[in-house]
């Protein structure tokens, strides 16, 4: 076990689960070059995606607030066979291990985001539903589904200091994730029977983004020169 994941182990942060000890000063290092390479003011974007230096377009991935969770634990190991949304999420996995982690960015919404799109139990609805416009879902029909998911939409914000419309980069997301919610005991979120995945995930995205930050530090533009994408 390396510096990085022994500090996650130790649930060094302060939200959902986080351990009375500090994790070790690797982590914290560790993710505050994450954070260089990836930090920017959070905003709400009406529409399209930010541009970058040069006028190339970053990557956007739209989630809801208890999403991110499951995709930083499938990076840590794969879609599950049984999920509900397989095809969709291995899109998004495919999208995160492409690209550099500093051209992407997560916009946090309240209707079907790019998880659902891939859902089996999605489906066209003329008068749409609670999650959005022209579709529904069997989670949308069952309203303690829908108090259970807007309440663990409302802590996630809380322990982030995010809301509905929030941009944020790749990077400083992993970053809040590991400093406050460490642990996945709630359910909602993906639950224990996740936590090594996501352990691992957030350790391989915080190395990743911070080995990108050191680069860019000596005049490199991105993880993808002189380094295999993952």
């Amino acid at each position: 076990m390396n510096a990085t994941r022994a500090a996650l182990a130790t649930g060094g942060g302060t939200g959902i689960g986080a351990a009375t000890a500090e994790g070790p000063a690797a982590l914290a290092d560790c993710l505050r070059k994450a954070a260089k390479a990836g930090r920017r003011p959070n905003q709400t974007v009406a529409g399209g995606s930010a541009k970058l230096e040069g006028g190339a377009s970053m990557v956007r991935i739209r989630l809801r607030p208890y999403h991110p969770t499951y995709v930083i634990a499938h990076y840590g190991s794969s879609v599950p066979e049984g999920s509900r949304a397989r095809g969709a999420f291995e899109e998004i996995q495919r999208k995160l291990r492409e690209n550099p982690l500093h051209e992407m960015e997560i916009e946090l919404v309240q209707e079907h985001d790019d998880a659902c799109a891939g859902c089996k139990f999605r489906r066209e609805a003329e008068g749409g539903s609670v999650w959005g416009e022209r579709h529904t879902c069997v989670s949308a029909e069952d309203p303690q589904v829908v108090a259970a998911v807007n309440r663990t939409n409302e802590k996630v914000f809380r322990l982030l200091g995010l809301g509905y419309g929030s941009v944020i980069r790749l990077p400083e997301l992993v970053r809040l994730l590991a400093d406050r919610i460490p642990v996945l005991d709630d359910g909602m979120l993906g639950g224990m029977s996740f936590q090594e995945a996501y352990q691992k995930g957030l350790e391989a995205l915080a190395e990743r983004a911070s080995w990108t930050a050191e680069r860019q530090g000596e005049g490199a533009p991105n993880e993808q020169q002189g380094r295999p994408m993952d």
